[in-house]
């Protein structure tokens, strides 16, 4: 962490960087859901 005007901050490395370009990219993500039943019910699905 570092240190501006007495308050810590993140500074996130490159690999942190990339990976907040992709999402707001859009890229890798995983589809949207509708609801938190039809969530929930994809991630009990054995596939």
């Amino acid at each position: 962490m570092s240190e501006l005007f007495g308050t810590d901050y993140y500074v996130p490395n490159e690999e942190t960087v990339k990976a907040i370009e992709n999402v707001s990219k859009g890229i890798g993500l995983s589809r949207g859901f509708d609801s938190v039943y039809e969530l929930m019910r994809d991630l009990e699905s054995d596939d």
